[in-house]
């Protein structure tokens, strides 16, 4: 007997035959392409045909290449690999670096200084006190034994002979007179650590100079000076032609400390500045005022670095505490027609 197959129905029998080959090849269980027959890719837990039109088609960790679904890494000409074992290994790798804060990326952390005792520009800092600077991290303490990398200065700029200790546990740097262990009295002092001073643990460092500048207590009666010189303080008479040099000043005006170059820095927003002195006798007070300036301008056009100009007030002992004014010299300078009153 025979039977009569239409076109249509070959077909449809042919379709239906390719299924049950797909279907077939479905019916594998599995984890990664390992598990899966030769041409066959491991696809959501299944393995299916190799074989592919784009990328999409042959899932997570395989491209399609040639009509056939290939581990990714093939295309470069990489050798196939577990990509599963490997991202397991990657994030045992970003948990260690995350733990212990470190990572290849990581920038060597800068060399702050994070406080000062005492701070800058601090008064009545005790005679027999210590300086004291606290690091952001741990030093390089060798550096610290340089007379080059940390000085101490008095109020003439003059290095002062200091003990220097370092704690690696506290990153505090411990700065004192090595004489007697005392300061200056009523006297600026300032402090210089040089660029070079450097982490231990990197080649950071300062990156540039740091200053810190005080003055200590004064002598048991400097407040009773100080109320003498403002008392007879003179008002000041003087031709002006330029600022940056017509104008007296503190001779630390720069911040550096460094009266060598106060020339080059001069400028015309000096803050006016005076300084004094107080001599005693039995009979009378001598008050001394002495101003700086960064330079001068001499009657020939020449300007000279640095000028300092002063004058003394004599005031009588009386009944009252803060005398009696009884002279002053009153010019102090002729080419500039400098005067006091």
């Amino acid at each position: 007997m025979f039977s009569y197959f239409s076109k249509e129905s070959i077909l449809l029998l042919f379709a239906c035959s390719l299924l049950v080959a797909c279907k077939a090849n479905s019916d594998t269980k599995c984890e990664n392409y390992t598990d899966c027959r030769s041409g066959e890719v491991c696809h959501d837990g299944v393995c299916e045909s190799g074989r592919c039109e784009n990328d999409d088609e042959c899932g997570s960790g395989f491209i399609c290449d040639h009509q056939l679904c290939e581990l990714e890494t093939s295309r470069d000409g990489g050798e196939e690999e577990d990509t599963t074992a490997a991202e397991d290994v990657n994030d045992e790798v970003n948990v260690d670096a995350r733990d212990t804060n470190i990572s290849e990326t990581d920038e060597p952390l800068p060399v702050l200084i994070l406080e000062t005792d005492p701070p800058e520009g601090a008064t009545q800092f005790p005679l027999d006190g210590t300086v004291s600077i606290t690091f952001n991290q741990a030093m390089n303490e060798f550096r610290f034994t340089s007379t080059d990398n940390v000085q101490l200065f008095d109020s003439n700029a003059v290095p002062i002979e200091a003990d220097i200790l370092y704690d690696q546990t506290s990153f505090v740097l411990s700065i004192r007179p090595s004489n007697d262990g005392n300061f200056n009295p009523a006297s600026p002092h300032s402090v210089r650590l040089s660029r070079f001073i450097g982490a231990s643990e990197s080649s950071e460092n300062l990156g540039e100079p740091f200053y810190l500048t005080f003055s200590t207590i004064g002598y048991s009666n400097a407040e009773f000076h100080l109320s003498l010189a403002t008392r007879y303080a003179p008002v000041v008479y003087q031709q002006t032609e330029n600022l940056d040099l017509d104008t007296f000043t503190e001779v630390g005006f720069d911040g550096d400390q460094d009266p060598s170059n106060n020339f080059e820095h001069r400028a015309d927003d000096h803050p006016g500045y005076a300084y004094y002195s107080v001599i005693e006798s039995e009979t009378h007070f001598f008050v001394t005022y002495f101003f700086y300036y960064p330079g001068v301008l001499l009657p020939s056009g020449v300007e000279r670095e640095h000028d300092t100009l002063a004058t003394t007030v004599i005031v009588r002992k009386t009944a009252d505490p803060l005398g009696q004014f009884q002279a002053m010299n009153t010019l102090y300078q002729s080419y500039n027609l400098g005067c006091f009153r």
